[in-house]
């Protein structure tokens, strides 16, 4: 995702990753890349990819929640974005992918994982009427092993 997010109003510089030659052979040249694009590690990095993922989803109309920078919510449906995660919510799938399209259409890069059992170490099971049960039974495990209650 990072990569995707455009260096903008700074530039950066990197030293030649080793394997890598440049046809002038002179080992007293020091060359270095300028990168036009993030790069996982960068400080900046997060940041720009959550400025660009913002920008998108305010384009198609989200709004970002004044409480949770990392929720937003658009009519019916609800966007939850954790670093490079995101997970939508709506009562039917055909809406998300209309969602998805849009963004895919504008230019971002996205993995469709289809229906999500977990997120973050948050079990999800949804019912037959539509209702969303939320558990964590691994962190319960482990506080209960870590008490010696289990």
């Amino acid at each position: 995702a990072f990569p995707q997010a455009p260096l903008e109003n700074e530039e950066v510089f990197m030293e030649i990753p080793t394997g890598f030659y440049h046809k002038d052979s002179d080992s007293t040249k020091c060359y270095v890349l300028r990168l036009k694009k993030n790069l996982y590690g960068l400080k900046q990095a997060l940041f720009n990819w959550s400025e660009l993922l913002k920008a998108g989803l305010l384009k198609q109309g989200f709004k970002q929640s004044q409480i949770d920078p990392c929720l937003y919510i658009k009519n019916n449906i609800i966007c939850v974005v954790y670093i490079d995660d995101t997970i939508f919510f709506a009562p039917d799938n055909s809406i998300i992918d209309k969602e998805i399209s849009f963004l895919k259409s504008n230019g971002f890069e996205l993995t469709d994982e289809g229906d999500v059992d977990s997120f973050l170490g948050i079990k999800l099971t949804c019912s037959e009427n539509g209702d969303m049960n939320i558990s964590q039974p691994a962190l319960i495990d482990f506080i209960l092993n870590l008490l010696g209650l289990q």
